[in-house]
């Protein structure tokens, strides 16, 4: 374990003295990218869940089918769930503008 840690530390050493940099993961804005990178992949595992399920059925292994149709109902809710939280919040939104700032 010893030689395996002094190799690691003098891989990092190798690194640096190459002058490249290590840059963390960058703090990003949530409410602007979360909705459609969550809706696209809820719509993505549900198709794909969905696709099994099927294969399941015309297959006939309910192994396959149930947990895959479970899934994929999930994931139309979450879709649905989704969908209905934007809209709330834009409505919310455009009911807002215009009126003064309460004090």
């Amino acid at each position: 374990m010893h030689l395996l840690s002094a190799f690691w530390f003098s891989m990092a050493r190798k690194i640096k003295s190459l002058g490249l940099r290590h840059y963390g993961a960058k703090t990003v804005d949530v409410n602007a990218a979360v909705d459609w990178e969550s809706l696209i992949a809820e719509i993505f595992v549900g198709f794909l869940l969905g696709v099994f399920a099927y294969m399941g059925y015309v297959a006939k292994i309910p192994l396959l089918f149930f947990p895959c149709l479970i899934g994929s109902i999930a994931c139309l809710f979450a879709i649905a769930t989704t969908v209905a939280a934007y809209f709330k919040r834009k409505s919310k939104r455009n009911k807002n503008v215009g009126r003064a700032p309460e004090s």
